[in-house]
């Protein structure tokens, strides 16, 4: 038997992207399961410029009203 069904997993963190690798070793006579997940954290900084954005173009606007 290789064990007793827990998952091993490792996780490798970069600056751009975060991979997570896991291993599910069920009981004897299943297969194994190896699962492989890439999160690239750059799909998200659009998001944080929008934001910047919208957030100096109310300060701007604020500036303006006073």
């Amino acid at each position: 038997p290789l064990g007793d069904g827990s998952p091993a997993d490792a996780v490798l963190a970069g600056a751009l992207s975060d991979l997570a690798i896991g291993l599910t070793v069920p009981p004897a006579g299943e297969d194994a399961v190896l699962s492989v997940r890439w999160t690239p954290l750059f799909a998200f900084w659009w998001l944080a410029a929008a934001l910047m954005i919208v957030a100096a173009g109310v300060a701007a606007a604020r500036e303006r009203a006073e």
